[in-house]
């Protein structure tokens, strides 16, 4: 004999003995669907309804939860396929908050060429030091020759294989951001912290771009920088 059907004959006898009173009475009892459903269950897999039946509760809501979000899922999957207008509620990047870091993280598929960005604004005395280029990313560092002062702006595509991390020293608690906008565009602002400098991150999400500046500068200069960024011819 299996253990299911050696647990079922001992749930049974166990509510023979029980409900012995109840079981002679043989007035009909309309039973509801639900019970009858649990009773079926119950002989079907005496084994597996103990053990749902002694499940936490939280994980009995985390569960339902789970159904519950699956289904949400696909029925937002098919809206997705038939109407523009949920697309562009969906959404496509968050960033998740570490001991020491915060990092974005992106949810599309980058489709077209990653466009040459620069920004058209500077302070006195910087100047382009370098400009790096890898795929589907791209870095500028700008140096003042007479204060030694550098920063840098650099871009890529806001894509599912690419991520931002802000921070991340040991030695340094996580970074806190002042919400702010570039050009209508959402935006970061992460002061000054012990490394020495300032973080600013904004997302274009028309054209599935991320920009970061990283420097010694004041906001006001960095946003100032920042809003000069625009679409620039080069010969790299």
């Amino acid at each position: 004999m299996t253990e299911d059907a050696i647990l079922r004959d001992f749930l049974l006898d166990a509510a023979a003995a029980e409900f012995e009173a109840e079981l002679n009475d043989t007035t009909p009892v309309d039973a509801s669907l639900r019970l009858r459903r649990q009773m079926t269950a119950m002989l079907n897999d005496p084994n597996g309804w103990v053990k749902r039946q002694h499940r936490p509760v939280w994980k009995r809501i985390a569960y339902a939860a789970a159904v519950i979000l699956l289904m949400l899922t696909l029925s937002l999957g098919a809206l997705m396929a038939v109407s523009p207008t949920v697309q562009a509620a969906v959404i496509t990047w968050v960033h998740e908050v570490y001991e020491h870091s915060v990092v974005y993280r992106f949810f599309v598929q980058a489709e077209n060429p990653l466009p040459e960005y620069a920004p058209t604004w500077l302070p006195e005395g910087f100047a382009l030091d370098e400009r790096v280029e890898f795929d589907g990313w791209v870095l500028y560092m700008y140096l003042n020759s007479s204060t030694g002062e550098m920063l840098s702006f650099d871009y890529k595509q806001a894509s599912a294989d690419t991520q931002v991390q802000i921070g991340g020293y040991d030695d340094e608690p996580v970074p806190v951001s002042e919400p702010c906008t570039v050009n209508g565009m959402t935006a970061d602002y992460y002061p000054i912290s012990d490394s020495g400098t300032s973080n600013l991150i904004w997302i274009d999400e028309s054209q599935g771009v991320v920009f970061t500046i990283n420097s010694t500068l004041e906001k006001g200069v960095v946003l100032h920088i920042a809003e000069s960024v625009s679409l620039f011819n080069s010969t790299k």
